[in-house]
């Protein structure tokens, strides 16, 4: 591994060990309200307080998952009723993922989510309105800070739209204006809930006057990259269909393309030695005396 991607993993893994700490220490700060609320209230819910213990990752799951289904719900949304296509019907589409990237804004999300998990945790153990409270609210804050983040691709008939961020520009590409297209994928050092075995993809879109517009990034695992040769496969067929329609040139046109064009390279020789005679002639024109 290279200096740069060691320092990348160290810095990542930082990261998360930070989230995770602040995580355990809003469960610690609640520890002794939820030991004491629990050994109050052991008998009357008919649970020992070892099993409230065993039960807190699931509780941090459950956080994950309240998470993945009010982002997912909210997103959906957003893509019926405030799509980026705006001309025409999306056809495909796809989006950054969330729970398999190093990014730090999305380790943040997890962060948050987990957090949520633990103040969930906290309510049901205490039975701590307080604990309920703060664990939706940090939930709520994970969503909102996803959809914040969020980055998504879509194309349609003519056009490739994608944005990074919910309140970031909208980039629109026209697929009639694009060269070719790569899809890059490479390593991603960090952590990420998978561990440190992560690669992204994404698309690079090259038009024809050489501008490149590099769409966002996704996880190439569990879909991601399928989705992205979905729209690189979508686009490749628009421009076969595009450069298929256009007219075939006839000998007449073919002719007249050739004579402008040794009509325009006999001006420029032209040009040329008419500026070669000029500075011959001043070279050539004798000194005058001097007076």
């Amino acid at each position: 591994m290279s200096d740069r991607k060691l320092r990348a993993t160290l810095s990542s893994m930082t990261r998360a060990v930070r989230a995770t700490l602040h995580a355990i220490a809003l469960a610690a700060t609640a520890w002794p309200l939820a030991a004491q609320a629990a050994q109050a209230s052991a008998a009357g819910r008919g649970l020992p307080y070892a099993l409230w213990l065993v039960l807190l990752l699931p509780m941090m799951a459950l956080g994950l998952g309240l998470h993945a289904l009010a982002a997912r719900a909210l997103k959906e949304a957003l893509h019926r009723f405030a799509p980026l296509a705006t001309t025409e019907a999306e056809l495909v589409r796809y989006e950054r993922r969330v729970y398999h990237s190093t990014e730090p804004a999305m380790l943040a999300v997890v962060a948050l989510a987990l957090a949520g998990g633990i103040g969930l945790w906290w309510g049901a153990c205490a039975m701590s309105t307080a604990g309920w409270t703060i664990g939706g609210a940090l939930i709520g804050t994970a969503v909102l800070w996803d959809l914040w983040c969020w980055q998504r691709v879509t194309a349609g008939e003519e056009n490739v739209w994608f944005q990074r961020g919910l309140r970031g520009t909208v980039h629109q590409v026209l697929i009639e204006i694009i060269r070719d297209f790569q899809l890059e994928e490479q390593e991603a050092p960090g952590l990420s809930l998978r561990g440190t075995d992560n690669v992204t993809v994404r698309l690079k879109l090259r038009m024809r006057d050489r501008h490149v517009a590099a769409l966002p990034k996704t996880d190439a695992r569990g879909g991601g990259r399928d989705a992205v040769v979905a729209m690189a496969q979508h686009i490749e067929t628009r421009l076969a269909q595009i450069r298929a329609a256009k007219p075939v040139p006839t000998e007449d046109r073919l002719i007249a393309h050739e004579l402008r064009r040794l009509a325009r390279r006999a001006q420029r020789e032209a040009v040329a030695d008419n500026a070669a005679d000029a500075r011959h002639a001043s070279l050539a024109r004798p000194p005058r005396p001097a007076r």
